[in-house]
């Protein structure tokens, strides 16, 4: 279900950031990357000057709706033969929540030297006006992004907030 919303750009960044502030101590013993600098990476990725794996932990269904570019897929089930290979892992998924906690569990598994979570996740990104692309075709790039209510809909100018209908709360 796409979602309306007229916020500015800039009061989106506000209160993605102030919905974000209170996280950033709890995930103090990871790093932090925001979206200009995980572009950066990602395009020096791309020219082999860099190692990053771009983990997006949200939902499949979530993931459906559009990602970043340069994601990892299946990650879990490679991460063992990845580890040790010098790359950066940087976690991300709405706005940086979900993302933090599974930055801090894999710091603490071990195997990979720098471990960052990204900071208000994809709807930062989009906030930028950086591309997303649908899951199962990476040429396609989509303006759509999924988010949880409408008062998640901080996403950047010209992006569709689309929020799942939840079967269990629907009466009548």
């Amino acid at each position: 279900m796409a979602v309306s919303g007229a916020s500015s750009i800039d009061d989106n960044k506000a209160k993605l950031e102030a919905l974000y502030a209170p996280w950033r101590d709890k995930f103090a013993s990871v790093g932090s990357i925001n979206a200009a600098d995980l572009k950066a990476l990602i395009e020096q990725t791309d020219r082999g000057e860099a190692k990053v794996l771009v983990v997006d932990i949200r939902t499949p269904e979530e993931q459906e709706v559009g990602k970043c570019v340069l994601i990892q897929s299946d990650f879990e089930a490679k991460k063992d033969e990845l580890s040790g290979n010098g790359y950066t892992v940087v976690t991300y998924c709405t706005a940086g929540y979900r993302s933090g906690i599974y930055a801090i569990k894999l710091k603490e598994e071990g195997g990979f030297e720098t471990i960052m979570n990204f900071e208000g996740s994809i709807l930062a990104w989009t906030q930028e006006g950086f591309e997303l692309v649908e899951l199962r075709n990476r040429d396609t790039q989509t303006r759509r992004v999924h988010v949880f209510g409408p008062s998640w809909s901080l996403q950047g100018e010209g992006f569709e907030p689309v929020v799942f209908q939840n079967p269990w709360f629907r009466y009548g």
